[in-house]
């Protein structure tokens, strides 16, 4: 490069290690992003995630004695969507709104069409039935706020949500997956990026 690369560079390049499984080039990246800013928390997860895939148990335990060390932890996931001028906030699990019971039906829905449509394997499933037994883990954050839009707008409304964190894996598929079955457009800006999801896409190309 011409310049020299900033923490947003290496953090781009961390990101696509991630995406291809690049452990040995990750751990290059991650001392190099963290060098530049060692209090982002979102380097740490996202190596922590990576050696997760390998199953690297050495590494995610070295991950967590640093961000142990510099007392760093990761903030709770959070989205919010706004609807006629008020601000609807939900976390990960969250069974506080008044629309739970109405929010978790649909939820429960569009998950079973997302499983006959293919978007989940077998361990998916086994997984996922796992996590509905435990409210943390229940359901993240977008995908609640996804839920309450679409209860509470009109066909063709496009629904907008902000959330705190990067969205993971499982809810960015999943998203693809209902922008096609209610025929609408999300857009959900993380910490990273806007993603623009329609007719089963999103703006992202699958690189975020």
């Amino acid at each position: 490069m011409r310049v020299k690369p900033d923490g947003a560079v290496w953090g781009a390049l961390l990101g696509a290690c991630k995406i291809h499984k690049n452990v040995e080039l990750a751990e290059i990246a991650f001392e190099k992003v963290i060098g530049l800013e060692p209090t982002n928390i979102g380097y740490y997860v996202l190596l922590s995630n990576l050696y997760s895939e390998a199953k690297n148990l050495e590494g995610i335990s070295r991950v967590r004695v640093m961000m142990r060390e510099r007392n760093l932890k990761k903030d709770p996931g959070c989205s919010y969507v706004e609807l006629k001028g008020r601000v609807h906030l939900f976390l990960a699990g969250d069974r506080s709104h008044y629309q739970t019971v109405e929010i978790y039906k649909m939820l429960d829905e569009l998950e079973n069409l997302f499983e006959e449509l293919g978007g989940s394997n077998r361990i998916d499933r086994e997984k996922r039935s796992e996590e509905k037994h435990s409210i943390g883990m229940a359901m993240h954050s977008e995908k609640l706020a996804i839920a309450f839009g679409l209860l509470n707008t009109s066909p063709g409304t496009e629904i907008v949500v902000i959330k705190n964190l990067r969205i993971c894996r499982d809810c960015h598929l999943f998203l693809k997956m209902v922008s096609k079955i209610v025929d609408r457009q999300f857009v959900v800006r993380d910490v990273t990026r806007f993603h623009h999801f329609k007719n089963g896409f999103c703006s992202c190309k699958n690189y975020w």
